[in-house]
């Protein structure tokens, strides 16, 4: 088997087959399903959408990120829950008074598909900056959109980056006795201290990426670059799968399938839909959601093909 005890508890994504895809199809299937999932609320299709994310996730860094999957949703749900269910008061459904304000039941069910909607998203977010590495960003949009491109690179780069300088600067502090006090504010200001040398280092370091890229003349017109990326028939198969699942998606948000009105009750857009047509549209939805994981069955299968020829 291509994974073993290590490759569970830390992901795939150095052995990922999806990764492997074009840079260009990989980016489409991403911004498919991110904006499908965006501009959807019904309970049924975030569902879907959020359990295929958080899964991926998972396979590409591993169980540990249980976890944080679980942290990330608990305090969205409970932001968004005390946000909208105490301070909105439309709704039919009174579930009780705070002094003169109406809680409803409405509000709580509005919060709740809210809050699926978001860490649906942040999850795809977190499989697309593991898939699409800053390299693939600026092939993707250097030739159309340069600067936009570097941006995008740069942004995706910026965090694992940034807590790595963090941990440096952490540890040389540490190293020189800074990192010992004791007490509350003793220890706040130390670690200003640190974020204050994180922030200098950073602007300094983004104006040496600014004129490395500028030397190199990139963004200029006719110039070209190296790369390594070949569309293939694996990617053509991607690019049909997603292209029929995700038409078919966006016809049905179009036609109400995928919302609901919470306000005044909850009720579905178009409640004269037939059912059946509803369960085609999530089959479909959870097609597209699951092309990443076809993929990765496949690569798994082209393994153990190869094992047992060798």
């Amino acid at each position: 088997m291509w994974y073993n005890s290590t490759m569970i508890s830390e992901g795939i994504k150095d052995h990922s087959t999806f990764t492997e895809l074009h840079p260009a199809v990989t980016t489409i299937y991403f911004v498919l399903v991110i904006g499908i999932t965006m501009f959807s609320n019904e309970p049924v299709f975030l569902s879907i959408s959020f359990a295929a994310a958080a899964l991926y996730h998972i396979l590409l860094k591993g169980v540990r990120e249980i976890r944080n999957i679980i942290i990330i949703t608990v305090v969205v749900a409970g932001i968004t829950t005390v946000i909208n269910g105490f301070f909105t008061h439309n709704g039919e459904t009174v579930l009780f008074y705070i002094g003169s304000n109406r809680i409803t039941a409405e509000a709580f069910a509005f919060a709740a598909g809210m809050s699926l909607m978001l860490v649906a998203v942040i999850q795809w977010f977190v499989c697309f900056s593991i898939i699409t590495t800053s390299d693939k960003m600026i092939y993707v949009f250097g030739a159309v959109l340069p600067v936009i491109g570097l941006m995008i690179s740069i942004i995706f780069r910026s965090i694992p980056l940034l807590q790595k300088r963090f941990s440096d600067i952490d540890a040389a502090q540490k190293a020189m006795g800074h990192g010992e006090d004791k007490g509350f504010f003793r220890k706040a200001r130390q670690k200003l201290k640190e974020i204050s040398i994180l922030i200098a280092w950073s602007l300094e370091a983004s104006i040496d990426t600014a004129d490395s890229m500028t030397a190199r003349g990139y963004g200029l017109h006719g110039r070209t670059s190296f790369h390594l990326f070949k569309f293939e028939k694996r990617d053509a198969l991607a690019i049909v799968i997603g292209a029929v699942c995700g038409a078919a998606c966006i016809a049905g948000c179009v036609f109400g399938i995928g919302r609901i009105y919470y306000y005044p009750v909850v009720r579905p857009s178009n409640p004269d839909l037939d059912g059946g047509v509803k369960i085609l549209f999530y089959v479909l939805f959870a097609l597209l959601a699951a092309i990443p994981f076809f993929y990765e069955l496949y690569g798994e299968y082209q393994w153990r093909k190869y094992e047992s020829v060798n």
